[in-house]
């Protein structure tokens, strides 16, 4: 093990070394030099077991078949060509089977509910069984959630006599499928659905123009074939996929106690009073595997994401079904204040409803693909087919990204004064330096580079700030430095706004349901999206008189929220506007964005992590594995890192490159600033590690720039064996312990690189 920490105190230096040490640094009295934090340590069993990090597989029967789900009683419409899936139905209920043609593996939107009987082979001791109201409910094709007052209540197709559906073939060329027109009595929510498969798999759609209601029993969600997928206990092995953080894994088992998932995609929406702690559903999908290596399907939500919720329920959670499934939120109720203090509310429901567009699609993979590699794998081809993802085919060093903060602002006698921390002479020295150390391949951030510093002046960013360089100094430095192997990024926040700040009205901050000026903490506003790309668009103009082209959006990346200031403009609505920010410079770097804006250039502090819930088993890494080969992407920045060498395999391990935050000056400078949370960045104090770490990366993943990966298998507790599309293999061994895998020895807390 290895373990070293640097302290500073006063005017010395103590240092405290614990096992062998990967270097030493000298540093002086604090106030001059930024303590250089270095903590390694192999992570303990229990934590290499725990879903932290990936678990290995365990050795299983091949799942051929789910009992639950047959075609008897089912019509075949037919195929597509190129699709290699069959599709069937039941027109008596609208549900459907498609069968995977290459495997004969079938998948169902319903499941069979007669096995409550000791003498039938599906039964199980212990089974909770299901009573008719829970037939009627599992084998509807969609639960409605309305509003009675402010409750809501939920209605399934066949919970009243009442209801009806018209079924329709459908008569589309390229489709092969059913269309048809659902009356639920009990809410009176009419809707059509339409259900077909194409050349790129399974499609689910429900137009928002088919929707109609009463005022008496508004709509507020709709449950699309909540049990598509579904599985009974441990009878079919695998586990469901969620876009959890980095990504995570929820293995069925039998364990009644994990409870219910439920989480809206891309983050809380803010404008309806939401909030959220843990880490976000970066991308519009989810995914299931029924016996890992044999059969699974991603689902991808192509329309209607912004406003839709992914929900799991284990087994042993009202049902003996493990099922997972995206439902869509058309309404809310919310809070509405009668006071400025807050004193007084009453509850109101949303009157005009989200006009989404529901548009699912699920593609079905088996074999050597049927597991999370193989679902990112398939994302990164839907998002090259309809998002502009690009192969990147640089070769050579990977990059190392820099975050830089060029100025800082402090409170003064006539308001805020503002001093440099890195100016652009500064800046240059910097990367002549890297250069001279073999590090040639930059992505920076310059941030604080405006007038006023770099907190308290959003949105204003449209003049240099002179503390910093003069405007000659800012065309040089753009002339100069931006090259094939280096590039410059802008920071500029069209997200927020000073509170106190000028150069935008009331009427461009975005308006809750409560009709509230949207704020976040007491000294900002968030803007209306339309107005922030209008601005952006307006003052990139500015900064081309400075050279600037390249620019870092520093917080679109994980913000989405509705607007509500003169008629409803929803999350999934707000999606197409957000996107067309990457269109306004020439390159775009964005800070740990959702799937909508992972065309960028560049992609940083990516999460290393998922929220690590206790009901989930495994943290994987699905946001790299979609990007590898594509944009630039880094984790964050290693300055903060709580383990180093355990967060750099785990870089390695994810294909992610290194990130560090750096200034010229030291951090005690930004004590009582908007950067006070920054307390180690002088580059001449990280240098000797920023060398270190980027050796440790570059060597392990340069000979994989811009490859795929393949497979990633987890050999046993804590050493992953990761395959890419050149054949090359690297080795990761977490553990404290020397281990030899496939005849290659891996040392401990090290990583092997095995070439073909």
């Amino acid at each position: 093990m290895r373990k070293l920490k640097l302290f500073l105190m006063g005017g010395a230096t103590v240092l405290i070394v614990v096992g062998s040490v990967f270097s030493v640094m000298t540093v002086q009295a604090y106030g001059h030099h930024d303590p250089v934090l270095i903590n390694s340590i192999a992570p303990s069993s229990s934590s290499l077991s725990s879903n932290r990090y990936t678990q290995p597989e365990t050795a299983a029967a091949p799942v051929v078949d789910n009992p639950f789900v047959t075609l008897d009683g089912y019509t075949s419409l037919g195929t597509q060509p190129g699709s290699n899936l069959e599709f069937y139905v039941k027109a008596s209920d609208l549900s459907f089977r498609v069968k995977d043609l290459a495997t004969g593996y079938v998948w169902g939107s319903s499941v069979r509910t007669d096995y409550f009987n000791p003498a039938s082979p599906l039964y199980d001791a212990g089974d909770m069984g299901i009573n008719a109201f829970w037939r009627n409910k599992l084998n509807s094709p969609l639960l409605i959630n309305y509003f009675q007052g402010t409750l809501i209540k939920e209605e399934n197709l066949f919970e009243s006599i009442f209801s009806h559906f018209t079924y329709r073939e459908l008569a589309e060329a390229g489709r092969t499928g059913f269309e048809a027109d659902l009356a639920f009595f009990l809410s009176k929510i009419n809707l059509t659905i339409k259900v077909y498969i194409d050349a790129t798999g399974l499609h689910i759609e429900i137009p928002f123009d088919s929707i109609s209601e009463t005022a008496e029993m508004p709509l507020a969600s709709i449950s699309v074939y909540p049990l598509l997928g579904a599985t009974k206990r441990l009878r079919t092995t695998g586990y469901a996929f969620f876009p959890d953080g980095i990504g995570a894994l929820m293995r069925f088992d039998d364990d009644a106690t994990k409870g219910i998932y439920s989480k809206r995609y891309f983050g809380p929406d803010t404008a309806i009073g939401l909030k959220q702690t843990e880490e976000s559903l970066f991308a519009n999908v989810y995914g299931m595997v029924h016996g890992v290596n044999d059969n699974a399907f991603l689902g991808i939500i192509k329309d209607g994401a912004g406003n839709a919720l992914l929900t799991s329920i284990p087994s042993g959670n009202t049902t003996d079904f493990n099922w997972t499934y995206t439902s869509y939120e058309y309404r809310v109720a919310y809070t509405q204040y009668l006071n400025q203090s807050q004193t007084s509310s009453i509850t109101l429901v949303q009157t005009d409803m989200n006009p989404i567009d529901i548009g699912l699609e699920y593609r079905f993979l088996h074999g050597a693909d049927a597991n999370y590699v193989g679902m990112a794998n398939a994302y990164h081809g839907y998002l090259a087919e309809t998002d502009g993802l690009a192969q990147n085919s640089a070769t050579g060093d990977v990059p190392l990204h820099l975050d830089v903060l060029a100025s800082e602002n402090k409170k003064s006698i006539l308001g805020r004064s503002v001093f440099s921390m890195t100016t652009i002479s500064e800046l240059e020295s910097i990367i002549a330096d890297l250069g001279v150390n073999d590090i040639t391949k930059l992505n920076i951030n310059y941030y604080g580079w405006a007038k006023g510093g770099y907190s308290y002046r959003q949105p204003n960013q449209s003049k240099i700030e002179r503390k910093v360089g003069s405007k000659s100094a800012f065309i040089t430095l753009n002339n100069d430095y931006q090259t094939d192997d280096i590039s410059i990024y802008y920071g500029a926040d069209y997200t927020y706004a000073y509170a106190t700040g000028r150069g935008y009205n009331n009427s461009d901050v975005t308006q809750t349901i409560g009709q509230q000026l949207l704020s976040s903490g007491s000294q900002y506003y968030l803007l209306n999206p339309v107005y922030g790309l209008a601005r952006y668009q307006s003052e990139y103009a500015s900064m081309n008189e400075y050279g600037i082209q390249t620019v870092a959006l520093e917080t679109i990346g994980d913000k989405l929220y509705s607007q509500y200031g003169g008629g409803v403009t929803s999350r999934s609505a707000t999606i197409p506007t957000v996107k067309s920010y990457l269109d306004v410079a020439s390159k775009t770097s964005v800070n740990r964005p959702y799937s909508y804006l992972w065309s960028a250039d560049a992609i940083n502090d990516i999460p290393l992590y998922s929220s690590q819930e206790a009901r989930f088993s495994d943290t994987v890494p699905f946001i790299p594995l979609v990007l590898s080969g594509c944009a630039e992407r880094f984790g964050r920045p290693s300055n903060f890192f709580s383990n180093t060498s355990n967060e750099l395999l785990r870089m390695i391990d994810y294909n992610l490159y290194p990130s560090f935050y750096i200034t010229n000056e030291s951090s005690y400078l930004l004590l009582d600033t908007g950067s006070q949370d920054i307390y180690t960045s002088k580059y001449s104090d990280w240098k000797a590690e920023i060398l270190r770490q980027y050796a440790f990366v570059n060597d392990a993943l340069k000979p994989v720039l811009n490859q795929t990966v393949a497979a990633r298998t987890v050999l046993h507790e804590g050493v992953v064996k990761v395959t890419y599309g050149n054949g090359v293999i690297i080795y990761i061994n977490y553990t404290g312990s020397n281990v030899v895998a496939d005849g290659v020895t891996i040392p401990a807390i090290d990583y092997e690189v095995v070439n073909p």
